[in-house]
């Protein structure tokens, strides 16, 4: 809209482009021609004399003439002036107006194009909402494989929406905190006979769960790899705890905080080059087989009251903050494997319980630790000794520290 100034300026220049009036036109011709005659019938008197005077006169009546047709045409040339800057004036007019229609069209068609922008984002999140609501009602279907659409349904969502994606780690986390726990081999009695078909059947049933848990895993796993820049997610939290992972992998995976307190890991857990940068806690989870060689903890990471049926790799694991590095009271059942480990701070052990064969650093805190094989002590820190057993009933040794001489 034009403001006050254009206003303003809009109306004085209807002010100097006012028309002449037909009477003041008139009157002005009038004027000019009786000026005219009269000069007309004061020559036609005095033209006769020949005397001096009356040359006298006739010059001056001869000027009077002169100056009135010089006003006249003085008269004209400004009629003409005006004539002409009226005609400028009504193009600059129009061309003021063209712009101002212009200016009109592009803000409507600026606005068009935002509600054009605000109707489609409104589509976008109805329809993510639309398939995010679609992907959690398939989630919490008891058939295995509408389990799995839902979970492909819900990665699509994420992909497509970054605003949804820590919400859809969320429900993915959630959906493998669910109990899965394989059932053992039926032990048949003497005599007994083996239903084939309710064995089949459960395996099948068995197979299908863990399939949809597999690819669960693998899509946190895939978009919380940041060498992969196009499926790559961001730095994400994984509340994962008491969760049931089946051959859990986030190897080359970078994640914010995670929280696997309580979780159960079948099989071989791979978190080899995996980056943690905020708070990691595995507090009192059950382990098979691990593999963390050359993971980097940032922040406080705690694997207290944790249990590792087989081997437990941490080979050059970096702890680069102090007090991050916590085992205290973890049964390892298998190989411990922790050489080339760097930490800031002692990596604390205590209260642990070694049952096979151990690497440590030298960079360790082993008091009121434990080891049942006697073996171990070959492969000890230098400042760590086995002791003896407390009673005969024990099967541990204990790890004491050696005392300075």
């Amino acid at each position: 809209m034009p403001d006050e100034k254009t206003a303003v300026s809009d109306s004085g220049n209807r002010r100097e482009r006012k028309p002449i009036s037909n009477s003041v036109i008139i009157g002005f011709a009038v004027a000019l021609i009786a000026l005219t005659t009269a000069i007309t019938l004061l020559l036609l008197r005095f033209a006769g004399a020949g005397d001096e005077s009356s040359k006298g006169i006739l010059d001056a009546i001869r000027t009077s003439g002169t100056l009135a047709v010089g006003i006249g045409g003085f008269f004209a040339l400004l009629l003409a002036a005006r004539r002409q800057r009226t005609i400028e004036l009504d193009l600059k007019n129009k061309i003021d107006s063209l712009i101002l229609q212009e200016r009109i069209a592009s803000d409507n068609m600026s606005h068009q194009e935002r509600l054009a922008d605000s109707s489609e984002n409104d589509t976008r999140l109805r329809r993510a909402t639309d398939n995010y609501v679609s992907g959690m009602d398939q989630l919490g279907s008891p058939l295995p494989h509408i389990r799995l659409g839902g979970l492909y349904a819900l990665e699509r969502t994420a992909q497509e929406n970054p605003d949804l994606r820590q919400m859809v780690v969320n429900v993915i986390c959630a959906f493998l905190r669910t109990p899965f726990i394989p059932h053992p081999n039926k032990v048949l009695k003497l005599g007994e006979r083996r239903n084939i078909r309710e064995i089949d059947d459960h395996e099948k049933e068995e197979s299908a769960e863990k399939l949809a848990r597999l690819a669960a895993q693998e899509i946190l796993r895939d978009h919380s790899n940041p060498r992969d820049e196009v499926r790559y997610w961001g730095s994400l939290t994984l509340n994962l705890r008491s969760a049931y992972l089946v051959d859990f992998d986030l190897t080359g995976c970078t994640v914010n905080s995670m929280d696997c307190s309580g979780a159960r890991f079948y099989g071989l857990s791979h978190f080899l080059n995996c980056t943690f940068h905020g708070f990691c806690s595995f507090y009192e989870a059950h382990f098979e087989d691990a593999d963390f060689e050359d993971a980097k903890f940032v922040d406080f990471t705690y694997f207290n009251d944790s249990i590792f049926d087989d081997r437990a790799n941490f080979k050059k694991v970096r702890f680069p903050k102090g007090d991050v590095a916590q085992f205290v009271d973890v049964k390892f059942y298998d190989e411990c494997l922790f050489e080339g480990c760097v930490s800031v701070r002692p990596i604390d052990f205590s209260f642990s319980e070694f049952h096979d064969s151990v690497q440590l650093p030298d960079n360790v805190n082993l008091e009121y630790a434990q080891a049942k094989n006697k073996s171990i002590q070959q492969s000890l820190p230098r400042d760590w000794q086995l002791g003896e057993k407390i009673n005969e009933q024990s099967s541990f040794f204990p790890i004491v520290k050696k005392k300075r001489a």
